[in-house]
């Protein structure tokens, strides 16, 4: 399992989160909405916009975000963040599962207290683990399964 693989694994995780937060919103979404999500790893970010060819569990992850894209009216653009410029992202990527290490996050990065936490849906979490392990071949599409948000507030 290499890091491009995680790394575009948690771009899949953001977009199906987009389209939740999407759900969420009173108003209605402007006609042709676009989400941007940014990632520190060139390869993720480039095989969000066209297939990884050597990479079997690049492909595996491919076949799951297109199953995910199908029919969606949310578009998505993707760039590169330099590592440097992650700092907010690779805090929480290192954070431990504890209340310490939640709240010293909180005091590191004070404006996240009020944001929400996604927690996505089990089936697109075993899809993406069958990718990320196996390289298994059996993705049915089109896959859209909704996540959650909890409060900001709730504990780990």
């Amino acid at each position: 399992m290499s890091i491009n693989s995680l790394k575009y694994a948690t771009i899949i995780l953001s977009y199906n989160a987009v389209l939740d937060a999407l759900d969420l919103l009173k108003d209605k979404p402007p006609p042709h909405p676009k989400a941007l999500i940014k990632c520190d790893n060139i390869t993720a970010d480039t095989w969000t916009r066209k297939i990884a060819t050597s990479s079997a569990t690049g492909k595996c992850l491919n076949r799951l975000f297109c199953s995910l894209l199908i029919n969606q009216s949310l578009g998505l653009n993707s760039a590169f963040l330099p590592g440097r410029e992650n700092i907010v992202a690779d805090n929480i990527s290192r954070l431990k599962s504890s209340l310490t290490s939640l709240n010293a996050l909180l005091q590191k990065h004070p404006f996240l207290a009020s944001y929400r936490r996604y927690h996505p849906p089990h089936e697109l979490c075993s899809k993406i683990y069958n990718c990320l392990t196996n390289n298994s071949e059996a993705l049915p599409g089109p896959l859209r399964t909704k996540g959650h948000f909890t409060h900001a507030n709730a504990t780990i």
